[in-house]
């Protein structure tokens, strides 16, 4: 420790559990520093709320666009790749049919697959992104 204050921060342990630790040196009967006590706190699940509530205020925004075919890509944009590795957006067809209108994926590979799957089953017209 480079201050002689307590200090708190955010750890990431196996890319997936977030601790909060804080961390303040301890000090011998002569006030040298002797060591650092330190506590974790796991705060993973706050994160995952703060995050699932930022996704629902981003896709609101993304919703309200007057612009169906830019709320449909917005939708696919907030999934892929943030919380998903692939996202289908289909829409109801006059006909009550589901037809897929936009699909997105991380890996162009994969993306190019699922591309050709889809196709023969009503996938035409198709806006396909990639990351």
């Amino acid at each position: 420790m480079q201050t002689a204050q307590a200090h708190s921060f955010e750890e990431m342990l196996d890319n997936v559990r977030v601790f909060l630790a804080t961390k303040s040196p301890y000090y011998d009967h002569t006030g040298a520093v002797a060591g650092v006590v330190g506590t974790a706190r796991d705060i993973t699940g706050r994160k995952r709320d703060e995050e699932y509530a930022l996704l629902l205020n981003r896709a609101g925004e993304v919703l309200s666009s007057l612009d169906p075919e830019a709320a449909v890509r917005g939708v696919a944009d907030l999934a892929v790749p943030d919380i998903a590795d692939f996202c289908i957006v289909s829409l109801l067809e006059p006909s009550g049919r589901a037809a897929a209108a936009v699909i997105a994926h991380a890996d162009p590979d994969k993306l190019d697959q699922l591309v050709s799957t889809l196709a023969p089953h009503g996938g035409r017209n198709l806006f396909v992104m990639t990351y």
